[in-house]
């Protein structure tokens, strides 16, 4: 999803007049907090899923279904996933 700053007065964020199931592209940046650039980044095909105004003071959540995403997109976002999903296991392995 986008969490999405909810402005104030006159300019609110556009985004936050987007209707559910509304189509929009949308850009992914597979970030790692210890590497400089994006591990990879890709576009996808979504659909605006569900929008939460309430969700904070400051910001809206718009949920998004991935309607479309290339196969080696996939596969990079799946792996991306895999790894930090390891790499927390490890954190906590290491607390306890």
């Amino acid at each position: 999803g986008l969490t999405v700053r909810k402005g104030k007065g006159k300019n609110p964020h556009p985004l936050l007049f987007i209707k559910r199931g509304t189509k929009m592209p949308v850009g992914i940046a597979l970030v790692d907090r210890e590497r400089k650039d994006p591990v990879a980044t890709f576009p996808v095909k979504t659909t605006v899923a569900r929008i939460n105004a309430k969700y904070s003071d400051t910001h809206a959540l718009i949920g998004l279904k991935i309607t479309g995403i290339t196969q080696e997109s996939e596969t990079l976002l799946n792996q991306f996933i895999h790894e930090a999903q390891i790499e927390e296991l490890k954190r906590l392995s290491k607390k306890g």
